[in-house]
């Protein structure tokens, strides 16, 4: 199976590179994967390079495609991004926000409706609440309708609600063919919502696989040097580890 993502030998970083001959695949097929890793591992940083913000050494392919070969437009045909901390400098309304982002009103259309935005299309994006203007942000992003999706820490500003609603949405958006990058702090989120998790720690991949797999007592311990324990739901069916506080 070809790979949606590939990365090989990529270093980079800011004044001390954090990625030394760093490699991964993601292979073609939708899915949710989840970065994650202690503040500083790189995990946005890697999805800086994936959108072409910093510079690298290495190669990255998307979809076949090696990333430097890509004009910015052509690029955002292949991926888009959430950012963390993302801004509309510029007093746009909803619907501006997102048609700017769009290639067809189809998509924009389809892109409000999923983030539950459609009474908001005339707002200013300076008049939303942070729950509201991070949604915007996300309906940008899917107006693109790329096949891959990258997202630093998406529903970090989002209430609990917002959340689990937005986590089911990307599980959806998987299901139908995208493939979503997705980085989290939240160990009960990326359980319960990740096709495949993939773990780093200082530049370095640790573990890749699905979340049984990598998100272990020893991979935690060895990662954040925290101890965890496991919660069961009422059905004993679905076990998730947590951190022993």
């Amino acid at each position: 199976m070809a790979d949606i993502l590939c990365i090989e030998h990529l270093n980079g970083g800011y004044d001390t590179p954090i990625f030394q001959d760093f490699s991964l695949r993601i292979p073609q097929g939708g899915r949710l994967v989840t970065l994650l890793g202690p503040n500083g591992s790189g995990k946005s940083t890697l999805l800086k390079f994936l959108y072409r913000q910093l510079p690298y050494r290495g190669n990255i392919w998307v979809d076949g495609i090696n990333l430097s070969s890509l004009r910015q437009r052509e690029l955002a045909r292949h991926l888009c991004l959430v950012p963390q901390n993302g801004r509309i400098d510029y007093d746009f309304t909803v619907g501006e926000a997102v048609r700017m982002a769009s290639f067809s009103p189809d998509d924009t259309r389809t892109a409000l409706q999923l983030c539950h935005l459609e009474g908001k299309e005339q707002t200013s994006v300076q008049e939303l609440s942070g729950g509201e203007f991070q949604r915007t942000l996300i309906a940008r992003a899917l107006a693109q309708a790329s096949p891959l999706m990258l997202l630093d820490e998406p529903v970090s500003s989002l209430d609990i609600a917002q959340q689990i609603g937005m986590m089911r949405l990307f599980k959806r958006l998987a299901h139908e063919g995208k493939t979503l990058v997705c980085v989290l702090h939240d160990l009960l989120l990326a359980q319960v919502y990740s096709d495949e998790v993939v773990l780093i720690q200082k530049g370095k991949l640790v573990s890749q696989g699905k979340p049984e797999v990598v998100l272990t007592p020893e991979h935690l311990s060895q990662v954040y040097g925290v101890e965890t324990q496991e919660l069961a739901d009422s059905s004993g069916r679905l076990r998730l580890l947590c951190p022993r506080w």
